[in-house]
């Protein structure tokens, strides 16, 4: 027999899943004021990076426990948004020598890591726990 759900149900995912967009997309703002101040004065690039690493270890558990959608994208589009600010303050902060070419170069080869690794995570737990 099939239920149908209650009003706090409804709310929940409602409200939850608002959230999960908001929060994915927290950081757009800042990316669009450094790009149009040309500047990262005052943001600490260090937490940046951590964000960024952090996305990896969100994006890769979400993955493997097949959670709902919103809930897969949101660490992946927190991560991009949260790598896009690093690399921005690599770029505003260390020129001439932290090129435009070198930082769409980075973008590419962190995209492509973390891509790896997420994929290897994926894999690896699946093997751990279906057997080889």
């Amino acid at each position: 027999m099939c239920r149908m759900p209650t009003a706090k149900v409804v709310l929940e995912n409602v409200f939850g899943m608002l959230g999960i967009v908001f929060w994915s997309f927290q950081l757009l703002p800042q990316v669009i004021a450094n790009y149009q101040v040309k500047t990262t004065e005052g943001l600490s690039a260090s937490m940046f990076l951590l964000w960024t690493l952090a996305s990896l270890g969100f994006g890769s558990y979400s993955l493997v426990q097949s959670l709902s959608i919103p809930i897969i994208l949101q660490p992946h589009f927190f991560g991009l948004l949260s790598t896009t600010c690093f690399l921005q303050c690599l770029y505003y902060r260390h020129k001439p020598f932290w090129s435009r070419r070198k930082t769409i170069l980075v973008s590419f080869l962190v995209l492509a890591l973390s891509a790896g690794i997420e994929v290897g995570v994926y894999y690896a737990t699946l093997v751990s726990v279906h057997g080889a």
